[in-house]
């Protein structure tokens, strides 16, 4: 068979390949289409606990001007002491009260004027220091979850009444 004109030949092999190729092509976003439609699981379980432990960490704090750093400190003290007894008389142990160092801030005339060394420290640079700031963080880490949690709740009412400057964080529960 001897073909005469090859042009209409050749133009319906190409027409046929276009067809087939856009065959697959849809095909192939169709299939990529529904793969998003798929949900995939990986192996994961939960289940409920309850907390054996519990910590709570609240801070005092206490602001005196440049020259009273040595009555910052025995206010503070005395601060101390007023919430180690308040937390007593709700049922908190010695052995589970933390008392951390106390931390003094200086309080810079020009806050511009404050700045950090490589360690940390805060210092006011050129500007003059008008007073410190004093804080003392107390933690509590007990398995009586339940009565530190409650206690966190009325503490700030109760202690800041008493006029001390009394701040909480959240609870951390442990497993």
């Amino acid at each position: 068979m001897e073909i005469k004109n090859p042009i209409p030949f050749a133009a319906a092999i190409i027409s046929a390949g276009i067809i087939v190729a856009t065959a697959i092509g849809a095909d192939s976003f169709l299939r990529a289409k529904q793969l998003s439609n798929v949900l995939a699981v990986t192996g994961s379980a939960e289940k409920i606990v309850t907390a054996d432990t519990v910590k709570w960490q609240s801070a005092l704090s206490r602001g005196v001007d440049a020259a009273g750093l040595k009555t910052g400190s025995g206010q503070i003290k005395n601060d101390i002491e007023v919430v180690k007894q308040y937390f007593k008389d709700n049922g908190v142990q010695d052995g589970e009260i933390i008392i951390n160092p106390v931390i003094v801030s200086p309080v810079c005339e020009s806050q511009s004027g404050m700045f950090y060394d490589k360690f940390g420290n805060q210092s006011c640079g050129g500007s003059r220091t008008i007073g410190y700031n004093l804080q003392q963080v107390i933690s509590i880490e007990s398995s009586r979850v339940a009565e530190v949690a409650q206690l966190s709740q009325a503490a700030s009412d109760n202690l800041i009444g008493r006029g001390l400057v009394f701040t909480t964080q959240s609870l951390e529960y442990y497993y």
